[in-house]
C-alpha cells in the first residue's frame, strides 16, 4: 500500500469538509501558510496540521508510512496515558478512518494542540534569564520521574518533543512510547541521533532507554544555567543542545567534551565527565536522572583539541557572509528614499507590480490605507483572506535581518496577540524598482484610541486592563518587548487585544543590536534613545497604559495629560509645569496618574520595574521617599505609611 506524502495531505486538507470523518474536524479551519495552503509541520514519518473548530485547536498527525503494528501500539499507549492523568502528557485519539487523501482513507492521531516553544527555541529566547532555564530544568526532571513512576518511557526525548509554555513542559510525539503492555516488541524508530546512546538499536525497547537522552538534556541545561555563553560557543540550537552524535561516538575527538571538561566551573567539568562515562557504559546500566552530577569512575584525561570542528567553521562562515552582505547593502542603500506616497499609491493599483502570487491575485482597498511616519499599510482582499502590506518609504540598514528574527519569535508563545509577518525583499515595484515590503494578516478591530472616544463602562475598562496585563506578561515570558506600545498600536479584536507595528520590537535573537525607532513619545520614557534595546523596553509604557485602561471609564483624556507631561520632561531648561499641574488637580484619577508617572520617571529607562500589579511597584514605593500624597488611594498604589 502506497502512503501519501506531505504534499498529498496538504492537497487533501484544502477541504476539511471532505477529508475528515471525525466530528471535531469536519469543516474545521486548517492553519495556512502565506500562500493560503494548509501549513504542514513535516517530519520523517508524518505531517502535522493545526486544525481549529469551535475555538478548540487540534493537532492532526497524518502518517507517511504505517504497518500493522501501529494501531495496536497506539491503542496500548492511549490506554496507558489515560490511566496516569499527568499534566506533562496530552490525551490523544487514534482514528483508523481519519483522513481521506488520494481517494483512500488513512489513519490519523488527533490530540489537543499545545501552545509553546520547542526547548531549543525557549533556551534561545531566555538565554539571558538563567533562573527561568533552571526552573525548566527542574520541571524536566520531574517529568522524567513521573514517567518512571508510571513505568513508561518516551524513547525519543529531544528538544523538538519538549514544548515549553509558561515555564512548564509538555511532552509530545508518542510514536515510540514504551508501555508495559508492549513489552517484547522492537522500537519503531531509534530517536533523534543527537540524543541517543551510540550503541542503541531497534532491539532496545524497555523502561531504561530514556535515561541516556534524559541525562543529555538535563546536563546540557545544567551547564547552560551555569554559563550561558556555552549555548553560542557550542552552536546550541543546531538540532541539538550542547552535544552531538559524534561526541558520543568518540569523546576523545569531541570538541564539546574538550570545552566542557576544561571549563573553569567545577560543576560543568564534573557534569561533562559524567556524560562521557555514560558513553562508555551499557544502556541498561545508566541510572535515571538525579541532581547527583558526580562521575564515580576514573576516566582518562582528554587530549587538547586543536582542530575546530566543521560545524563551528560553517556557522562562523555563515555569520561572516551574512555580515558582509549586510555591510554591502548598507553602503549601497544608505540614505535612499524609495518613493513618495503618491508613487506607492499608484504602484498598488497594478497587480503586475507584485511578485508574490497571493498579492498578484488580490485587490487593494486604497480607502483603508493607514499612514505612518515612514511607511504606509495597504489593505488587500485576497481569495481566502484579507492581507496587510506594509510599504517602507526609505531604506533602513539590517531591516531584513530584523524582521526575519521577529518572524520566528511571533510564531512562538505570543502568536495569539500578533499577526504573522513575511518580509518580502522584492515586495512591490515602484517607479520600475523593486522595494521591500512586509506582508501580514489584516487585523480588524478598534484601536484603543478609537475605543476611548466612545462611552466605556467600568467592567469593560477592568476587562481591558486585565487582558493587557496578560498580554504583557506573555511577551515578557518570551523575553520579547514590543518597543512601541501605544493606544494606536493596540487593537480590540473579537473581545481580545492584538498588537500591531513591529518595527521597534525586541526579540532575544536581536540581542546586541540597536533599535530602529524609539517609539511614540507620548508613551515612552523621555530619556529613551536608540541604544536602549532590550526586554525592558515595554516596562515604562505598560505601567502607563495599564492605569489609563483601568480609569478609561472615568477619564478617557489621561493620555493627553501624560503626553504633555512627558513633552515637558524632554525639554531642557524649562520649568516642568505639566506634571505639577496633574499633582494639584482635583480629580483623584489625575493625581494617581501623576503619582505613578513621577515614580517611574525616577528610574532610568532600563531600570523601570516590570509591570506587576501586586508586587513590583509596591516594592518600588517602599524604597522611594518621594511618593504619593496621603490622600491618594488606588487599587495598585499604596499610601505612604504614617510615621
Amino acid at each position: 500500500m502506497s502512503w501519501p506524502n506531505s504534499r498529498d495531505y496538504v492537497e487533501a486538507l484544502r477541504d476539511s469538509g471532505l477529508c475528515f470523518a471525525d466530528d471535531d474536524l469536519i469543516d474545521a479551519e486548517v492553519d495556512t501558510n502565506h500562500e493560503g495552503l494548509p501549513l504542514a509541520l513535516v517530519g520523517s514519518s508524518s505531517s502535522v496540521f493545526r486544525v481549529v473548530k469551535n475555538d478548540k485547536a487540534w493537532a492532526v498527525k497524518c502518517f507517511h508510512w504505517h504497518d500493522e503494528s501501529h494501531e495496536r501500539r497506539y491503542r496500548s499507549i492511549e490506554k496507558a496515558l489515560r490511566a496516569i492523568n499527568s499534566r506533562y502528557l496530552i490525551k490523544f485519539e487514534y482514528i483508523k478512518q481519519g483522513v481521506k487523501a488520494n481517494g483512500a482513507w488513512y489513519p490519523i492521531v488527533k490530540m489537543e494542540w499545545i501552545e509553546g516553544e520547542s526547548l531549543d527555541s525557549y533556551i534561545l529566547s531566555n538565554i539571558q534569564f538563567p533562573d527561568r532555564l533552571l526552573n525548566v530544568k527542574r520541571d524536566f526532571q520531574e517529568l522524567i520521574q513521573t514517567l518512571g513512576r508510571a513505568g513508561l518511557a518516551h524513547l525519543d526525548l529531544q528538544h523538538g518533543n519538549l514544548l515549553v509554555h509558561m515555564d512548564r513542559i509538555k511532552l509530545i510525539d508518542y510514536d515510540t512510547f514504551y508501555v508495559p503492555e508492549l513489552d517484547g516488541h522492537d522500537s519503531l524508530e531509534l530517536g533523534h541521533f543527537n540524543y541517543q546512546h551510540p550503541r542503541r538499536d531497534k532491539q532496545h525497547f524497555n523502561l531504561n532507554l530514556d535515561n541516556f537522552s534524559a541525562w543529555i538534556i538535563f546536563a546540557s541545561m545544567h551547564c547552560i544555567t551555569l554559563d550561558t555563553s556555552l549555548w553560542h560557543k557550542l552552536a546550541g540550537g543546531d538540532e541539538c543542545l550542547l552535544f552531538r552524535q559524534e561526541d558520543f561516538g568518540d569523546p576523545f575527538k569531541s570538541y564539546a567534551f574538550a570545552i566542557l571538561e576544561s571549563h573553569s566551573h567545577p560543576e560543568i567539568r564534573e557534569t561533562a565527565r559524567l556524560i562521557r562515562s555514560f558513553c562508555e557504559t551499557s544502556l541498561d546500566a545508566i541510572p535515571s536522572v538525579s541532581e547527583a552530577l558526580t562521575c564515580k569512575i576514573d576516566l582518562k584525561p582528554l587530549p587538547p583539541i586543536s582542530t575546530v570542528p566543521a560545524w563551528i567553521k560553517a556557522r562562523e562562515a555563515k555569520l561572516d557572509t551574512t555580515a558582509a552582505t549586510i555591510n554591502i547593502e548598507r553602503k549601497t542603500n544608505e540614505g535612499i528614499t524609495f518613493g513618495t506616497f503618491k508613487d506607492f499609491n499608484e504602484a498598488v493599483k497594478s497587480n503586475d507590480n507584485f511578485e508574490d502570487i497571493e498579492l498578484r491575485n488580490s485587490i487593494c482597498c486604497l480607502e483603508d490605507t493607514q499612514i505612518g511616519k515612514n511607511s504606509r499599510v495597504y489593505h488587500f482582499l485576497g481569495e481566502d483572506r484579507e492581507i496587510a502590506l506594509k510599504c517602507f518609504m526609505s531604506h533602513v540598514p539590517d531591516r531584513q535581518e530584523h524582521y526575519e528574527a521577529i518572524k520566528i519569535a511571533l510564531k512562538g508563545g505570543i502568536r495569539d496577540y500578533v499577526a504573522q509577518v513575511y518580509y518580502l525583499p522584492r515586495g512591490i515595484k515602484v517607479n520600475g524598482e523593486w522595494r521591500p515590503a512586509l506582508k501580514m494578516d489584516w487585523i480588524k478591530g478598534q484601536t484603543l484610541n478609537q475605543l476611548r472616544k466612545t462611552p466605556v463602562n467600568e467592567a469593560t475598562a477592568s476587562y481591558l486592563a486585565d487582558r493587557f496585563v496578560e498580554m504583557i506578561l506573555c511577551l515578557r515570558r518570551q523575553g520579547i518587548a514590543h518597543g512601541d506600545l501605544s493606544f494606536d498600536n493596540i487593537l480590540l479584536c473579537n473581545n481580545d487585544l492584538k498588537i500591531v507595528d513591529y518595527d521597534s520590537m525586541y526579540v532575544p535573537a536581536l540581542m546586541g543590536k540597536t533599535a530602529v525607532e524609539s517609539g511614540d513619545p507620548a508613551f515612552q520614557h523621555p530619556r529613551r534613545t536608540l541604544k536602549h534595546f532590550g526586554a525592558y523596553l515595554d516596562n515604562f509604557s505598560s505601567w502607563l497604559i495599564f492605569y489609563m485602561l483601568k480609569r478609561l471609564y472615568i477619564n478617557p483624556n489621561l493620555p493627553e495629560l501624560v503626553e504633555n507631561a512627558l513633552k515637558d520632561e524632554r525639554q531642557a531648561d524649562v520649568v516642568k509645569t505639566a506634571l505639577r499641574n496633574m499633582e494639584l488637580d482635583r480629580k483623584a484619577d489625575v493625581k494617581e496618574m501623576a503619582a505613578l508617572l513621577k515614580l517611574i520617571l525616577g528610574y532610568e529607562c532600563s531600570a523601570v520595574p516590570i509591570l506587576d500589579t501586586e508586587r513590583s511597584l509596591t516594592r518600588a514605593l517602599k524604597n522611594t521617599t518621594d511618593v504619593v500624597k496621603e490622600n491618594i488611594s488606588s487599587p495598585f498604589l499604596k499610601k505612604k505609611p504614617k510615621k
